[in-house]
């Protein structure tokens, strides 16, 4: 019947059959009925009650089969790991490398329930945090051959929740099957929506995970399964802090705290998330220490502080839920960003709303005067080398620049050309505020690693997409191109001649030629204004 009935129907019926066997006599019959009783409680979240059944069967644990041991203990540890201060450390020192051992005498044994172990194993060292071994048990039933999918189906779950911690967004999204959702048990079939729609959002989808979330949200009340309800409020309180909703985040992520009290890690995960407070006085998890680390990266700001924070999350695979903590607090990220930090985080994540407020350099060569902007600063350009340099290395972006082409330019008549060159980008970097990864030297040049946008680029693009849309015969858009190319035009470019006369005459004298044709057809055609 399990996955065919509600959880808090299967807890009934568990619990009246675990009664009637007590009353038998039918001890071995009264323990299979407990582990199916505290499975139905675990997900409902009534640790107490599993608590209460543990201490009632203890004492027998001796003298039952291998089989019902291990299957009773594992329901015991998902509620430790819930609750841990209410039982004792010692009952599971040594279970699970015995239980470990179990499991890889079953694998060479023809076993039809083998796979039932495996996946108890898996969820094992899931709770311990050990997401690579965990993986790798889950996998001996997902990818063995000789196992039809009817039997593997219900496995899936959990394979998907472990690729989902690792951040492996892509391959779920492509691995989940339409027809694996179909006649799944309810549990089965939450837990598979919740890694789905966190692929989604990890791959910057937000409408599609916020849909899959709503939904999974409302069947989750529906099934009365409470570590579901609190998991789906979470990630819709994770996508509404993407989409820069910060109220409405908070909002559903005070919900998730509410439905998560009777799970009390979560609980406390919560509580620390949403009052950005380190977690103390715990059995430190891996999560909980992820966490710690990265409230304190907060604190710091340092670049430094958060690759200990990346490094750390990369090796226990729990990268998703760094991603996700990375949505509700979000600020050191964008500092980071806006000075030009490689963070390694994926490209679809960053283009989420959330980080679309970091600026990128703009720079203005047809004003009036010459500037450079980032965000809310500016920075006024005068008539000295360095700030000719720096117009030449945005010209050049993105390539490497050979050392004798801006020797000849910039350092002709110096001794030492290569220390002044040292000396003019330390300058520059500071001027500009940018890390030294993103301006640097090496053997094959000089390289200026930004993104910039710049007026005389978007005049010159709009004069070629003005001839481009002439020679197809579409005037009117051809001339609406020149006028927004004209209204950029305020002067003519490198107008002082310092050290532009060297690397830019040329260049300026096209420009200026551009600009007379762009106007003189616009002339001819009586569009003037």
């Amino acid at each position: 019947m399990w996955g065919n009935l509600s959880m808090k129907e299967m807890y009934k019926r568990a619990k009246e059959l675990r009664i009637k066997c007590e009353k038998k006599k039918m001890l071995i019959s009264a323990m299979l009925a407990a582990t199916m009783e505290m499975n139905s409680l675990n997900f409902l979240g009534r640790i107490e009650r599993v608590y209460f059944l543990y201490k009632r069967y203890k004492r027998f644990l001796k003298g039952i089969p291998s089989c019902l041991k291990y299957a009773f203990l594992n329901e015991c540890f998902i509620a430790f790991y819930k609750e841990p201060e209410k039982y004792t450390l010692n009952i599971f020192e040594n279970f699970l490398s015995n239980f470990e051992k179990f499991c890889l005498k079953l694998e060479k044994e023809e076993n039809e329930n083998k796979i039932q172990w495996f996946y108890l194993l898996s969820g094992w060292f899931l709770l311990k945090e050990d997401i690579e071994k965990s993986l790798k048990w889950i996998e001996k039933i997902i990818f063995d051959e000789k196992i039809n999918m009817e039997h593997k189906k219900i496995y899936f779950s959990q394979y998907f929740a472990l690729l989902i911690s690792k951040g492996e967004y892509k391959k779920v999204i492509k691995e989940i099957d339409k027809d694996l959702l179909k006649e799944m048990p309810p549990p089965g079939f939450l837990r598979i929506s919740l890694s789905l729609a966190n692929a989604f959002l990890g791959i910057g989808k937000v409408e599609k995970c916020l849909k899959i979330a709503f939904d999974g949200f409302l069947k989750s009340k529906k099934e009365h399964i409470t570590s579901m309800i609190a998991g789906f409020l979470f990630l819709i309180s994770c996508c509404y802090s993407a989409l820069k909703e910060k109220g409405e985040s908070k909002r559903y992520l005070r919900m998730a705290l509410y439905f998560s009290k009777n799970l009390k890690r979560t609980k406390i995960f919560y509580h620390s998330l949403l009052k950005s407070l380190p977690i103390l006085n715990e059995k430190i998890s891996f999560r909980f220490k992820l966490l710690n680390l990265y409230i304190s990266f907060s604190r710091t700001l340092k670049y430094r502080d958060y690759i200990k924070v990346y490094k750390f999350a990369e090796k226990k695979g729990l990268i998703g839920i760094f991603h996700n903590i990375i949505l509700l607090h979000p600020k050191p990220i964008i500092n980071l960003l806006k000075k030009g930090k490689n963070l390694f985080l994926p490209p679809e994540f960053l283009d989420l709303p959330i980080f679309k407020e970091i600026p990128i350099f703009k720079l203005f060569l047809l004003r009036k005067k010459e500037f450079i902007t980032y965000g809310d600063k500016k920075i006024k350009i005068s008539d000295s080398k360095d700030f000719h340099l720096i117009i030449y290395l945005f010209l050049n972006r993105k390539r490497f620049i050979e050392k004798e082409e801006i020797y000849k330019i910039f350092f002709k008549n110096s001794k030492n050309p290569y220390k002044s060159l040292i000396k003019s980008l330390s300058r520059i970097r500071k001027i500009l505020g940018i890390p030294k990864n993103k301006l640097f030297l090496k053997k094959e040049g000089v390289f200026f690693d930004i993104d910039a946008e710049i007026d005389l680029e978007e005049f010159e693009n709009r004069f070629k997409m003005g001839k481009i849309l002439e020679k197809v015969g579409e005037i009117d858009k051809a001339l609406k191109e020149y006028k927004e190319a004209i209204k950029l035009y305020k002067k003519n470019p490198f107008e002082k001649i310092g050290y532009y006369y060297n690397f830019a005459e040329d260049k300026k004298n096209i420009i200026i030629d551009i600009y007379r044709e762009i106007k003189e057809t616009i002339s001819n055609c009586g569009c003037l204004s």
